[in-house]
């Protein structure tokens, strides 16, 4: 049985249970955790634009960056609790009794809702990747260039959580036979695919602009 998650773990708590035989946190929950790193590094290349006079003139953008990034970590951080909870509750679905027609019918009704619980709570989690790679993208050209390179990090934290979180979606749609809910999220999800990857692509363009890299 997972150790009762709590934001107050640790890092090295936080490693020791993923690395356990523990079914949580499990890949949805590392994709949030990551994703709350890659907003911290927006937010750290932003504070470090803000009050500069050399940047005085991107000095609303960087708030924005800031505001905005500020509130994808809190999200992300709620993000990791979040999925071990519908986890956990698809796992007491999945668990639950079938010894008679009755008890089949309620554990077939609980295993679907579980599973659609377990497939856009990642889902939203990808989009506020999205919406943090965006950010990331903004930031590169007009931040502090003496971490530009942070900027990067975040495009490529955010890109993986939200591959990351991607994956868990489609493990969670394979269990569900309703293409009226399942095709709008597939089509969403490989829309989000192709944008993270332009995002990432773009922003790295422009931190090895920044880093005078190439021209």
């Amino acid at each position: 049985m997972s150790k009762e998650f709590s934001l107050a773990w640790t890092l090295e708590e936080f490693l020791t249970q993923a690395a356990s035989g523990a079914p949580t946190p499990g890949g949805g929950s590392v994709a949030a955790y990551t994703a709350a790193l890659g907003f911290a590094m927006l937010s750290m290349a932003a504070n470090l634009t803000v009050g500069k006079e050399k940047y005085r003139a991107v000095e609303a953008e960087a708030r924005r960056v800031l505001r905005e990034a500020a509130a994808g970590a809190e999200k992300a951080c709620a993000g990791v609790a979040a999925d071990i909870r519908v986890f956990e509750e698809y796992m007491r679905a999945y668990k639950a009794p079938r010894d008679d027609p009755e008890a089949a019918a309620r554990r077939r009704r609980d295993l679907a809702a579980a599973a659609r619980a377990a497939a856009l709570t990642p889902l939203e989690l990808a989009r506020d990747c999205a919406v943090g790679l965006r950010l990331a993208v903004a930031l590169a050209p007009v931040g502090n260039t003496g971490v530009i390179s942070d900027v990067g990090a975040a495009a490529c934290l955010l890109d993986g959580a939200l591959e990351s979180a991607l994956l868990s979606v489609d493990v969670n749609l394979a269990q569900i036979d309703d293409p009226a809910f399942t095709e709008p999220i597939r089509r969403e999800s490989e829309g989000l695919r192709r944008e993270s990857a332009a995002l990432r692509a773009g922003t790295l363009a422009a931190v090895s602009r920044g880093m005078g890299l190439v021209n």
